[in-house]
């Protein structure tokens, strides 16, 4: 048998099961989930000191950002699942929306609504450190820096680029409340609104 053949057989095979989105991203949660202590002594930290730690809150919002991305893939599998694999065919790669790691995108994509801005600004907040915030010194876009983007982070408040306190119940919640929507879209029920935070 053909070797790429068999490998293009299981990439398919992986690429349209729900199951294995969610797997890998319950699997990205618990491991974000190691860092929950420790992000919430983040906020309790003087600045100097915070600048010490700043690691263990960049990596809990990367995997927990990445968690979520694949709850969000797995939504699109379950919703798409001939489109994806007419995709596949054509091109034997991963289609281009299993890609990108823009959560805004993938929430749009999802076919998914919802009121919140605050929903939003964390999608883009977590967007932000999945694509170069909590992985390189600089942006990958001159764009991207500090000051272009806004984001909702509770009634009346919005910041350019910071993080608060709420954000490890904000991000647990949405990533729950995925898991919630993907279920429900699994069984077949119709879901157009995704959970406030």
């Amino acid at each position: 048998m053909n070797s790429i053949k068999t490998k293009a057989d299981a990439l398919r095979t992986k690429l349209l099961d729900p199951q294995k989105w969610e797997d890998k991203a319950r699997q990205l949660f618990r491991a974000a989930s190691v860092f929950e202590g420790l992000v919430h002594n983040y906020w309790t930290l003087s600045s100097q000191e915070r600048s010490c730690h700043q690691a263990y809150l960049s990596a809990y919002l990367m995997l927990s950002g990445f968690a979520v991305e694949n709850v969000l893939k797995a939504i699109i599998v379950a919703k798409q699942h001939e489109v994806l694999l007419q995709k596949f065919e054509q091109k034997q790669k991963l289609p281009n929306i299993l890609q990108t790691h823009d959560l805004v995108s993938l929430f749009k994509e999802a076919g998914l609504s919802t009121n919140g801005k605050n929903t939003i600004g964390l999608f883009k907040r977590l967007t932000r450190c999945l694509t170069w915030e909590s992985r390189y010194p600089i942006p990958l876009r001159p764009e991207q820096y500090h000051g272009k983007d806004t984001f909702s982070i509770g009634p009346g408040f919005i910041t350019l680029t910071a993080f608060s306190d709420a954000d490890l119940q904000n991000v647990r919640a949405l990533f729950e409340g995925m898991l919630e929507v993907l279920k429900k879209t699994t069984k077949k029920i119709p879901i157009t609104e995704a959970p406030h935070s």
